[in-house]
């Protein structure tokens, strides 16, 4: 079933054209990667797809009902959240604060506990009082994604999150996000390293100054060199 379908979506800021005719779908549990260097339009479009940034044209169904022009809030209500690139945590509420915060974009699904929360990530059980602008950039990313899981959405657009942590927190955030997978959420994932894409899509696309280049198997992108020297570090 298509949860998610873009069409022909086209974003602007004043003269400059950030995202021109993305079109793609998401089905429920799918993951898809959206790929590309920096200054693709990567952030542009799942920020226009969350309701964060106006859209030029086109059109973003989510459950085949066009919700273009809702707001960002509405449209995590409806079950499709956004894990923002550098997180956007309000740093003087605590780690259960904020939690407990996403719970509200639950709307007519029952929220998932504090302690599901915990157990995909114990180091947020252990500071769960501590101030959000107080944690390493791992746990401040753990929280991010924490606050949208809370909400139960159906759908998460996951922008960058490899972006600014150690090699060994990567690994353990690829693990956790296989993880959520298996519960049946589907995910839309921005990356620019491709090994990261590769580990938690099935499919992709590839972004090159806000338009379409490749579309496919991720496992083909994978082995494409013109596309790794191309897009990728």
């Amino acid at each position: 079933m298509t949860l998610l379908k873009v069409d022909k979506l086209q974003v602007c800021y004043q003269e400059i054209v950030a995202v021109r005719d993305l079109s793609f779908s998401l089905a429920a549990g799918e993951s898809v990667a959206l790929l590309g260097a920096n200054g693709a339009g990567k952030t542009s479009a799942v920020e226009a797809i969350a309701g964060l940034i106006p859209v030029k044209s086109g059109s973003v169904f989510f459950e085949g009902e066009d919700i273009t022009r809702r707001s960002a809030s509405d449209t995590a209500r409806r079950g499709l959240s956004l894990v923002p690139q550098w997180r956007e945590l309000f740093s003087n509420f605590s780690v259960e604060e904020t939690l407990i915060a996403g719970m509200a974009a639950a709307r007519d699904r029952e929220p998932r506990t504090l302690d599901e929360i915990y157990e995909l990530f114990p180091a947020l059980a252990q500071r769960r009082t501590q101030l959000a602008g107080s944690l390493s950039g791992g746990e401040q990313q753990m929280l991010a994604i924490g606050r949208s899981l809370i909400g139960r959405p159906k759908a998460i657009l996951l922008d960058e999150p490899s972006a600014g942590l150690a090699a060994g927190i990567i690994r353990f955030m690829v693990e956790t996000i296989s993880r959520i997978r298996q519960t049946g959420v589907a995910l839309l994932v921005v990356e620019q390293k491709l090994e990261l894409a590769q580990a938690l899509a099935d499919r992709c696309l590839v972004l090159s100054v806000g338009r379409t280049v490749l579309e496919g198997p991720m496992r083909e992108a994978a082995h494409m060199e013109q596309i790794r020297g191309a897009f990728f570090e």
